[in-house]
C-alpha cells in the first residue's frame, strides 16, 4: 500500500486504487490523488459542487448567470463532485448540458442515488440503477469515478441479497 501524500487542509484523497479515501474532518472539497506509482498523468483538483451560496462575487464574477457557472468553473478546475445525483438521477437534458459546458477531459464524480443505496439497500434496484447508468453514460469517459455511500445500519441483509 502506497502511503497517502500529505495534502493541504480541507482536501482529501477521493479516488485512488491504494488509498482509503477518507475525508479530513469538516472537509467538503475533493482531491483526486493518484500516486505516481500508478503512472497517472497528474492530480485533478475540484470541489464538492460547482455552485454554493456565497460563491458569486468571491469565485464567480459578480452578475454572472447561474447557467454559466459550470462553464466558468471548468476554466479553473478539471473535476467536480456532483452531490445532486445522490438525491435523484438527473435528466438526459441536464447531463447533456453538463457535457456541453465542459471541455474534453473534465471529470464528473457522481454519487449513486440514495434510492438505490439507502432506500432499496442495493436489493431490487435494477431498474433504478439501469436508469442511472444510462444517464451517466451520456457523459462518456467524463463520468468517473462513481461513489456509492451507505451507512452500516442500512447495509443490505446478506440473505436478502443472496435471495434476490
Amino acid at each position: 500500500m502506497v502511503p497517502l501524500a500529505p495534502l493541504p487542509r480541507g482536501l482529501f484523497c477521493f479516488f485512488c486504487l491504494c488509498c482509503p479515501g477518507l475525508p479530513l474532518p469538516g472537509s467538503r472539497a475533493s482531491l483526486y490523488h493518484v500516486p505516481a506509482t500508478h503512472n497517472a498523468p497528474g492530480i485533478h483538483l475540484g470541489t464538492s459542487a460547482f455552485t454554493a451560496a456565497g460563491w458569486e462575487g468571491s469565485f464567480y464574477p459578480e452578475g454572472m448567470k447561474p447557467a454559466d457557472y459550470l462553464t466558468y468553473y471548468a476554466t479553473k478546475f478539471d473535476t467536480v463532485e456532483v452531490d445532486a445525483t445522490f438525491y435523484r438521477t438527473p435528466s438526459a437534458a441536464t447531463v447533456n448540458g453538463w457535457a456541453r459546458k465542459t471541455p474534453d477531459g473534465f471529470i464528473f464524480s457522481v454519487k449513486v442515488p440514495q434510492a438505490i443505496t439507502h432506500e432499496k439497500m442495493l436489493v431490487g434496484a435494477e431498474a433504478e440503477f439501469k436508469q442511472f447508468v444510462e444517464s451517466m453514460d451520456l457523459l462518456g469517459p467524463s463520468s468517473a469515478p462513481w461513489s456509492c455511500s451507505s451507512r452500516i445500519s442500512t447495509a443490505p441483509n446478506s440473505k436478502a441479497v443472496a435471495n434476490s
